[in-house]
């Protein structure tokens, strides 16, 4: 920390402190001769001031220090020889190297100049001097000036720092002692964490030079482009998550599919790519779009340092045109004035909220006279069109979905269809080649048939046609299931872009609900931040309002007025009126939120009967599953049986051939009990298309039920959070009014006020607790029935037994 004289110099401190520092940088020695320097200093020290060497002396004086190693006489006689150097500077000037500031700085320039003119007037002053009086001046001041130099030069042994700032003390002590040109020398403490930002500050200032400003509409444009690419970038980054979702689900799938048929699993797979493919895409694009917007970050901050630039080179500007004024201290602001301020705060309030209505109503209708809450009850107005608007899109939304869902149902269901088509096509087809091997068989068996076995021969014949008749009669079958199964495709290729279709308007509708939903957000925060400014300026007025009174009601007091019974009875009927408010309000709310708790009870009612009837509709779906698979067990052992009793046909072909008669009989008990199971089959498969279409219907009304409830939670919600606000408006008001009813409050009266309110706070409390308890006990209740389900289901696959029934 060291003292140091300022002069005119308005540079920045960071260049101050890089022109103090060049000290520390290695000069170049002066090569001159010491004697006749010596000499020529000491008779040009008669011609030149004092000033001139106590102004411009430091930079060429500390070129003694380069050589700590010198003797002392030497180092006197490069003194002498700078000191003499320097005050012929306006004729030829010993260059100064510096390593922080270029060769040609406007700095040095003008410096240069005013060296010059000092040097100059110096010489003006010194001939009007006697020479004796100036031989005997400068003879007495040199020795002075030496012999500081000398012992800061004699403390160079131990380091250099020293030596450096012992000669910039006495350097910086020097002072003029011509008359001319009188300064005003101030004391300065620098500190060097101040310096060093100051330097910061000035690079940056220079940097910002080379930024380019915009103009207003530009940087309108810029942030409004940089506000939607990060919408945009939010949207991606769900989208995106919801994508990655659905990609481990499908890698899930896939997975865990590996037993099921091949179809299936090559479905799974090409899904599975599918969610690939689309994260893969969806990265891209948010890659892209976090680095646009960092661009035009990167834009609008270099705008905004330009910005700062210009602005603080006109701070710097005017500061050095305008000398610095003293403030005066703060003088207590009147009422009046107050007034003043709020009617113009308002009046901007208005304005801006004009500008408002214009931005997002084109064809509004704006009268010059309009008031504040007219303004807001349009703003409230266009709100609730937009909310209208929006809840339109909702609707049209969820019927889409539900079109889209209904549609994927029908699907679903055409899927089940194809599936048993296919199953029947290839049974059979399983027949058609077990006939056709019978028939070859029969073939080869009547090659070694005797020529004179007419009857046989023509009962093979007999059963061949019945064959081939039968044979015509399943490739008839097979071309009209495979008929229906290209119709089939046809619908779900239909289905299937229909659903596309859907899907494109689906998400055209939630793109255009997100915008108006962002557009209802800002008008709300808007319409929010501007009544919260009416309600401080309504506030503002009227405590004003009630200090004023306050002060007439205590001047009429002090000028004998009316008696102070008038007086209290008026507060008391302000303070009753307003109780009457708040309760009306508290009332009007409570009655609100019985009505609302009472549907959501029904709501739940109706959802716990909704719930009780899917859970029997999936106990009988379960129900008939085991039957279908007690079916397919007597399908198979019967299957098993006809394989048995084919077995030992071929065993004894005599006596089969012999009994034809029996053959025809079996075969009639076949086809009538295949027709039997085809009636039945036919029958469940009705029967399990209307348990899900009534299981379709309750699943729908179930969503529906549960949507309505989660809107009434909400309200309900939003209606407790408004109570507890007027509760605390009331008890705020009055605690202000505390001491208003009575002359003075006594502490009985605030201690039973406090009581009071202790009691309120703990039934509060209470109501809380006891609401918690009972949200605890169902969510235990519902905790307890899904581990039971659970278990049951467990129990119910481990333990799944064979049932078969009895046929004739």
């Amino acid at each position: 920390m060291l003292p140091r004289q300022s002069s005119e110099d308005d540079r920045p401190l960071g260049l101050k402190f890089t022109r103090t520092n060049f000290f520390n940088f290695p000069k170049r020695e002066n090569t001159t001769n010491n004697s006749s320097s010596n000499e020529t200093s000491l008779n040009r020290a008669t011609s030149t001031g004092s000033n001139s060497s106590s102004t411009h002396q430091s930079p060429l004086m500390m070129r003694n220090f380069d050589d700590p190693h010198r003797n002392p006489q030497q180092q006197q006689q490069q003194r002498n020889s700078n000191q003499s150097g320097y005050s012929r500077s306006s004729s030829s000037p010993t260059p100064v190297l510096s390593p922080t500031l270029p060769a040609r700085s406007p700095f040095r320039i003008r410096d240069s100049q005013q060296a010059a003119a000092a040097v100059a007037a110096s010489a003006m002053g010194s001939r009007s001097h006697e020479a004796n009086n100036k031989s005997s001046s400068s003879l007495d001041e040199q020795p002075t000036i030496y012999s500081s130099i000398s012992s800061s030069s004699s403390s160079s042994v131990a380091t250099v720092e020293d030596d450096l700032s012992q000669e910039l003390e006495n350097i910086w002590k020097l002072k003029s002692n011509t008359p001319q040109q009188p300064q005003k020398e101030v004391k300065v403490d620098i500190n060097s964490e101040d310096m060093l930002m100051q330097l910061l500050i000035s690079h940056a200032v220079i940097d910002a030079r080379e930024y380019k400003v915009l103009s207003f509409e530009e940087y309108e444009t810029l942030k409004q482009h940089h506000a939607r690419l990060k919408k945009r970038v939010q949207n991606s980054i769900a989208k995106l998550e919801l994508d990655k979702k659905i990609q481990e689900t499908s890698h899930s799938l896939s997975n865990l599919s590996f037993n099921k048929n091949r179809e299936s699993v090559m479905l799974l797979l090409d899904e599975a790519v599918e969610a690939d493919k689309k994260v893969k895409i969806l990265t891209q694009r948010l890659n892209e779009l976090q680095s646009e917007e960092v661009e035009t970050q990167y834009q609008i901050l270099k705008h905004t340092a330009g910005v700062l630039c210009l602005g603080l080179q006109k701070l710097e500007n005017t500061h050095q045109l305008t000398s610095p004024k003293i403030s005066s201290p703060l003088k207590p602001t009147s009422p009046k004035d107050q007034l003043h301020d709020l009617h113009s705060q308002l009046d901007t309030i208005t304005q801006t909220l004009k500008k408002m209505l214009l931005k997002y109503d084109v064809h509004a209708v704006i009268g010059p006279h309009l008031s504040a809450n007219a303004l807001l009850n349009q703003l409230e107005s266009q709100l609730s069109n937009y909310k209208t608007e929006s809840k339109q899109l909702e609707s049209k939304l969820a019927s889409a979905q539900e079109k889209s869902r209904l549609e994927s149902m029908s699907e679903k269901k055409l899927a089940i269809q194809l599936k048993a088509a296919h199953e029947k096509n290839m049974s059979a087809e399983a027949k058609v080649s077990q006939l056709q091997q019978k028939i070859d068989k029969m073939m080869t068996k009547t090659a070694w048939l005797p020529q004179d076995d007419f009857g046989f021969a023509d009962d093979r014949n007999g059963r061949i046609e019945q064959l081939e008749s039968e044979l015509s009669i399943t490739k008839e079958s097979q071309q009209r299931v495979e008929r229906e199964l290209e119709l089939g495709y046809a619908q779900i290729a239909e289905l299937k872009a229909n659903v596309a279709n859907m899907e494109l308007q689906a998400s055209k509708i939630k793109s255009q609900a997100t915008v108006f939903q962002n557009k209802e957000q800002e008008l709300k925060l808007e319409v929010q931040q501007y009544r919260d400014e009416v309600t401080q300026l309504r506030t503002d007025k009227e405590k004003w309002e009630r200090t004023m009174k306050r002060k007439t009601v205590m001047q009429v007091l002090n000028n004998e007025g009316p008696a102070p019974g008038e007086l209290e009875a008026k507060y008391e009927q302000q303070l009753e009126e307003q109780e009457q408010e708040y309760q009306a309000q508290l009332k009007e709310q409570a009655a609100f939120l019985d009505k609302t708790t009472r549907q959501c009870e029904h709501l739940q009612q109706e959802h716990d009967k909704l719930s009780a009837t899917c859970k029997d509709l999936e106990l009988l779906i379960r129900e008939k599953q085991k039957t279908l698979d007690a079916r397919d067990v007597q399908i198979n052992q019967l299957e098993s049986e006809i394989q048995q009793q084919m077995s030992i046909a071929r065993s004894h072909p005599k006596q089969v051939n012999g009994s034809p008669e029996a053959l025809q009989q079996l075969q009639a008990i076949f086809s009538e009990k295949e027709a039997a199971w085809i009636e039945q089959s036919a029958a469940m498969e009705a029967n399990f298309e209307g348990i899900l279409k009534e299981f379709d219907r309750l699943t729908g009304t179930a969503m529906e039920f549960e949507t309505d409830k989660m809107n009434y939670e909400r309200r309900i919600e939003r209606l407790t959070q408004e109570v507890k606000d007027l509760e605390s408006s009331l008890a705020q008001e009055k605690t202000k009014n505390l001491g208003h009813e009575s002359d003075t409050p006594t502490t009985a009266s605030l201690r039973k006020e406090f009581r009071k309110m202790i009691t309120d706070m703990k039934a509060d409390h209470q109501r809380t607790l006891d609401r918690e308890a009972e949200e605890k006990r169902r969510l235990e209740k519902q905790l307890k029935d899904l581990k039971h389900e659970r278990e049951m289901s467990r129990y119910e696959r481990i333990n799944k037994g064979v049932q078969t029934f009895f046929m004739a």
